[in-house]
């Protein structure tokens, strides 16, 4: 609980620093004994500005086991499909998608980028129709740059954390297992997502 303290601790010097506001909510698991120490479900969200449509969120369920227990990223509503699914990451981290074996792994035709980038998706049509432009190709690839373990994910990973979000499909620039605390990296990832979006307009 110690680590997940001072995570937290430097989320909320980021926040103070940046001029932004930030959530912390902390839910605890049932515990079977009052010498048990307490261990908390832990949700993060920063806006990147007032009334805003991007957000960095901070989560941890270490007690789920499931894949996405913990992640941390910039997510923001869209306007896909609900249930179409997509994921763009470098093809130095292929071994990150064997669990997606229902996926199919999608060319956009662009050779530069496809040799780069290895996306999955259920709906092959909105590939090609985000990913045809040389913007959007940049735009992707600058996002991914920023880390090597980062995901563009559109509805793969959805957080529950944001009611806004309800209703709509969900963007997301996301690393899992561990949070981004780089204040540096943070703001390149609200530029990155923007970004992102400007150039599927």
């Amino acid at each position: 609980m110690s680590d997940q303290n001072s995570f937290i601790e430097q989320l909320k010097l980021f926040a103070t620093e940046s001029g932004r506001k930030i959530k912390v909510k902390k839910d605890p698991y049932p515990t079977t004994s009052s010498d048990q120490e307490e261990e908390y479900r832990i949700t993060v969200v920063i806006p990147e500005i007032d009334d805003g449509d991007l957000f960095f969120i901070a989560y941890s369920d270490l007690k789920s086991g499931s894949l996405y227990s913990v992640y941390s990223g910039v997510f923001s509503a869209g306007s896909e499909p609900c249930q179409s699914k997509l994921s763009v990451v470098k093809k130095d981290w292929l071994d990150r998608l064997s669990f997606r074996s229902g996926y199919k792994s999608i060319k956009t035709g662009s050779i530069p980028f496809d040799k780069k980038t290895k996306i999955t998706s259920n709906n092959p049509q909105m590939v090609h129709r985000l990913f045809s432009g040389l913007d959007s190709q940049n735009a992707a690839m600058s996002a991914l740059d920023l880390s090597d373990g980062f995901t563009i994910s559109i509805n793969e990973l959805v957080t529950e954390q944001m009611e806004s979000f309800k209703g709509f499909s969900q963007l997301s620039l996301y690393a899992y297992k561990d949070w981004i605390l780089d204040g540096s990296t943070i703001e390149k990832m609200f530029i990155a997502v923007r970004n992102l979006k400007e150039s599927w307009r």
